[in-house]
């Protein structure tokens, strides 16, 4: 009884998120309609929204110039820019207290350990970090029972390995010579960060999880460790043992589980954007398109905001692949980029999905800046809150090559048949055993229903 009682605790702090209370909304309807003070603000929401894209347009246009551009133009409508963003978060949050059906959620009970047991399968465990001032514990539960690891690991020697191995990833950002001349080097340093964190981790509850597939729910800063990619003793990545996915809480997974199957009959939708940087985009979509006979894809001009919101609710599986762009001081302005600007959480709030799959195939998609924490970026809630029950999202700026054949694999094994899950780990050991660094094969999590 004390440890169902821990475990509603830590299910209760990590549910305050704002990302919790959105998953709650979803999972009974859409936001309230008809609402007269909901309608005034929706309205002020659309007209604010429309002045962002506008701004947003305009300061596209003006980067487009380079040296030419109006610098005291740009930096006018950078202020204005400002000025919509703050205007919109103060509406939403507005939205938020007078929707009578969030706020009636504003009390829901937080999944139990039972309610989380009940639907795992037989040879899954969940296993939930949670950090207690300097110290990180865990649960682990199965469909026979709960333990609880009490101290496992400091939470500095987690940090610090988390550091230097995000550290050793960021040095790829120094180009592809770079990382030939030091490939090996390169992937020791990054194996003897994820060795660390193995021990830490993963060596203290090897006996609970032996023989299992794992969901794994972190919290805080272990949001942002590869667990996947966590090296054993004996040089195996964590990965080529098991299927794993991963949720923001018990409670959200439970939600995203409990999402019916989409009803609509349309394949896959596929946006890219790519440039010089990102020459494999192209590649990557025909390729994914040609495993859906009814794919529709939009490239280059076609790939606008407009085109996408008006053809994502008829689609099962939605394909972003562009860059990129995490807002740590607002994760709600975290986009992706479209050839009219940029793709974010407002865009989306008011979506309505029957989606089964949204892949976030882009630069700094997921939980991508350590800190504290368990909200999520605000694409990722914003898929969510539209009906997405599973997010695909990386955790770092991914490379465009090994990405384009990592996704093509990813596909082609959930078009035989394969789980989300089981197709995202066949995809990853391809990679691992075509790349070998980390890098290439591990930037990717499966974030739901799996």
């Amino acid at each position: 009884e004390n440890l169902r009682t821990a475990f509603r605790y830590v299910e209760m702090a990590k549910s305050r998120s704002l990302a919790d209370l959105m998953m709650q909304h979803l999972s009974s309807s859409r936001m309230a309609e008809g609402v007269p003070g909901d309608q005034k603000v929706r309205e002020q929401l659309t007209q604010r929204l429309e002045e962002l894209r506008w701004y947003s347009s305009r300061i596209e246009g003006q980067h487009e110039k380079g040296e030419t551009r109006n610098s005291r133009l740009d930096a006018h409508l950078r202020s204005q820019l400002a000025r919509c963003e703050s205007e919109l978060a103060s509406l939403f949050r507005r939205l938020e207290l007078e929707d009578s059906q969030l706020a009636s959620m504003l009390g829901a009970e937080p999944t139990s350990i039972d309610e989380l047991a009940s639907g795992l399968a037989a040879d899954d465990a969940a296993v939930e970090f949670f950090s207690i001032g300097k110290q990180v514990s865990a649960f682990v539960i199965t469909r026979d029972g709960a333990t609880a690891h009490v101290g496992i690991a400091k939470l500095r020697d987690i940090e610090s390995h988390l550091s230097g191995f995000r550290f050793q990833i960021e040095k790829f950002s120094l180009g592809n010579r770079y990382a030939s001349e030091h490939k090996a080097a390169l992937r020791r340093c990054a194996d003897n960060h994820l060795e660390a964190l193995y021990r830490s981790l993963i060596q203290p509850i090897e006996r609970e999880i032996e023989g299992r597939n794992l969901l794994i729910i972190p919290h805080g800063v272990l949001h942002y460790v590869p667990m996947h990619a966590l090296r054993a003793p004996d040089g195996t990545y964590l990965i080529e043992h098991r299927e794993i996915a991963y949720a923001p809480s018990a409670t959200v997974h439970k939600l995203c589980a409990r999402k019916a199957a989409p009803n609509g009959t349309g394949g896959l939708l596929g946006v890219g954007l790519g440039d010089a940087r990102t020459p494999h985009i192209s590649n990557e979509l025909a390729a994914i398109g040609r495993l859906f006979p009814d794919s529709v894809l939009l490239e280059g001009a076609e790939a606008s905001k407009a085109a996408f919101l008006e053809r994502a609710p008829r689609h099962r599986f939605l394909h972003l692949a562009t860059h990129g762009h995490f807002r740590q001081d607002n994760p709600l302005f975290s986009s992706v980029r479209l050839v009219d600007g940029p793709l974010n959480f407002y865009d989306l709030f008011d979506l309505s999905l029957d989606a089964e799959l949204v892949t976030l195939s882009a630069c700094d998609t997921g939980i991508n800046k350590l800190a504290p924490g368990d909200e999520l970026s605000g694409l990722m809630r914003g898929f969510l809150y539209a009906g997405a029950p599973s997010l695909l999202v990386s955790l770092w700026a991914v490379n465009d090559e090994s990405t384009s054949h990592l996704m093509r694999s990813f596909y082609g094994h959930l078009q035989k048949g394969e789980t989300k899950r089981a197709a995202l780990r066949l995809a990853e050991l391809e990679a691992l055993d075509k790349y070998g660094h980390p890098y290439y094969w591990a930037p990717f999590v499966l974030m739901g229903k799996s």
